[in-house]
């Protein structure tokens, strides 16, 4: 018997072939709004003008001395309504259409505002504040005339994983201080000809994701005949190639194909590459065993593993790391740390691995290596929470990160070395990504107090280190009270009946149902059992009367005091179609109810 697991996105169960017929998705957005400033006029709005400006003015005054004035663009998208907060971008320009011809030599220095401004009241005196990051700037060579086309790729990408981080841009020249006129005027969304008004252009497809996922498990230990097949979707590429890792981190040579066949137990990963759009997306899967308790183990890897920490740090009249991207980095921390202020550190860890539900969970380890901790005088107790929202690596900030759950998954205790080692127990975690592998977006990592009096840190190797990365120890079994009874035929368990139903049930053997039942008071040891048999529309199909009558062709059943374990041929009851559920109802000698759901197998 093969075990697999289907997996439903978004409610819908999805089936599709891997080659799909696709391409990218593209978006023309007209601005939500676009003004310009100018120190000339430094309180005068000019939101409702059909020309903006960028540029400098240099002039000489009438009795000798030079006067100067510069003129900065604002132009804001409504990104978040109009293309999927997941979607990978694949480019995005800003189009700027000039009315007449630059002036001067110089480039465009297109940056990321980072506070609210509105069309109708940005001026000189209150502009919003630009950001001067290295990665919330871009450099564009100015074209004499026509459009001006700046490319703002990644800022976009970021726009669209955390909407509030999208104020739009300020497009200036490069040297405002310039001895000379430079600039251009570009139309504005006020412009008579829709044509000229400004436009955000976006090309982007959306993350490789996992549908119908077939787990096979190895049939017996040294079997090797474990795989993986799955249905994938992407609108990026409508061809793919693959390749085939195994737990070491090593390529499987041959293993080209979508499905992965003929394998033992153990984790596997496969990396899906479009051709079209080069994007790469990497899953891992967990084989296991039938009938045997396994242990699978396997150290992380950059591609298979997400990685990144977010720093709580303003320099005053500086940098704003809380912009700053550290993804991919080659350890996770968490600090608080006296850096004048006091600032912290979390970090996010993803394991990009899925397992099948019908795993019994026995163990789950992180281990993960210590770098350099610290904890004078204090605590740096530390905890995994949930991610609840999906994240990237290459973009998530302090600014712009997803939401995680208020109680901890499990706690890190205080180290006692600057280097020490550390094993976490993670089993509860995954009994919980099992049920539902698309709701797994890893984990956050934290300090347990951020106490602004003494200097705190965990620090560890991350998925992106050279060596000693975080490794997985997994003990994994697929026997339970539903498969018990395919994995030992000759010794089928008897199940108990409930007082009430719950969500489980057990299943008959070659037909027969095995279940106990437990008489509290002394009994006529010639009376009958009596039950009823009910099928999935809730009608009788088989019952005893208690006085040794049956129907649907059973045999009925004695009882005695205390312990009753019973063999009850299903088989002999006619209409009874294999894989469908039944319910056995049982009356005590009280008349009391118990019951027993039932996954009939012929």
């Amino acid at each position: 018997m093969n075990r697999f697991f289907n997996l439903v996105c978004c409610g819908v169960l999805i089936a599709l072939s891997h080659s799909l017929h696709a391409q990218l998705s593209t978006a023309s957005l007209q601005a939500t709004a676009d003004s310009y400033t100018n120190t000339r006029l430094p309180t005068t709005p000019n939101g409702s003008d059909p020309t903006m400006k960028s540029g400098t003015e240099y002039t000489i005054g009438p009795r000798g001395g030079s006067l100067q004035y510069h003129q900065r663009v604002y132009v804001k998208f409504n990104i978040a309504g109009s293309i999927p907060t997941n979607a990978i971008i694949y480019s995005a320009e800003l189009r700027l259409t000039m009315s007449g011809s630059s002036t001067g030599s110089f480039d465009w220095k297109t940056k990321m505002i980072k506070s609210t401004w509105t069309e109708g009241g940005v001026t000189a005196n209150n502009q919003p504040t630009i950001s001067n990051l290295t990665s919330d700037v871009v450099t564009t060579t100015p074209v004499a005339s026509g459009t001006q086309t700046i490319d703002v790729t990644d800022m976009v990408q970021r726009m669209s994983y955390y909407p509030s981080s999208n104020h739009g841009w300020c497009v200036q020249v490069s040297n405002e201080a310039a001895a000379s006129n430079t600039g251009a005027l570009f139309h504005t969304r006020e412009a008579m000809n829709f044509l000229l008004r400004p436009v955000l252009y976006i090309e982007y497809y959306l993350p490789v994701t996992l549908s119908n996922v077939v787990v096979t498990h190895e049939s017996g230990v040294g079997a090797s005949d474990g795989g993986v097949d799955y249905n994938h979707t992407s609108v990026g590429s409508t061809t793919h190639t693959y390749q085939w890792y195994n737990g070491a981190g090593q390529l499987m040579l041959g293993e080209t194909n979508k499905q992965l066949t003929n394998v033992p137990y153990g984790w596997y990963g496969v990396e899906i590459t479009g051709v079209n759009t080069g994007e790469k997306a990497y899953f891992g899967f967990l084989v296991g065993t039938e009938c045997e308790e396994v242990t699978i183990t396997y150290t992380t890897s950059p591609n298979f593993t997400s990685n990144s920490f977010i720093y709580d740090r303003v320099i005053s009249g500086g940098i704003d790391y809380r912009d700053v991207n550290y993804g991919n980095t080659a350890n996770f921390r968490t600090d608080n740390w006296n850096n004048s202020p006091w600032t912290d550190i979390k970090s996010y860890l993803d394991f990009n691995t899925w397992m099948d539900d019908a795993f019994t969970v026995n163990q789950a380890d992180l281990q993960i290596n210590g770098w350099a901790h610290w904890n004078s005088g204090t605590t740096n107790e530390s905890q995994f929470k949930m991610v609840n929202d999906y994240w990237n690596e290459n973009v998530i900030t302090w600014n712009a990160s997803p939401n995680v759950s208020s109680s901890a998954i499990t706690t890190i205790p205080n180290t006692t070395s600057s280097n020490q080692n550390m094993t976490v127990d993670m089993i509860d975690a995954w009994n919980d990504w099992k049920t539902n592998n698309l709701a797994n977006y890893g984990i956050e990592f934290g300090l347990q107090y951020f106490d602004d009096n003494f200097n705190t840190r965990q620090m560890y190797y991350s998925p992106n280190a050279s060596s000693n990365r975080p490794s997985w120890t997994f003990k994994l079994s697929l026997i339970d009270n539903f498969s018990f009874s395919y994995c030992h035929p000759d010794w089928p368990p008897h199940i108990a009946v409930q007082k009430t139903l719950d969500g489980s049930y057990t299943q008959t053997v070659g037909g027969v149902l095995h279940f106990q039942y437990d008489e509290e008071y002394k009994v006529d040891l010639s009376e009958f059992l009596k039950f009823n048999i009910y099928n999935e529309s809730r009608n009788i199909v088989a019952s005893a009367d208690g006085a040794g009558g049956t129907t649907g062709s059973i045999s009925p059943l004695t009882y005695s005091f205390d312990d009753n374990r019973y063999e009850l041929d299903l088989s002999v009851v006619p209409g009874l179609q294999s894989d469908t559920f039944l319910v056995l109802e049982v009356f005590t000698a009280k008349g009391q109810k118990r019951y027993l759901k039932i996954l009939y197998k012929a």
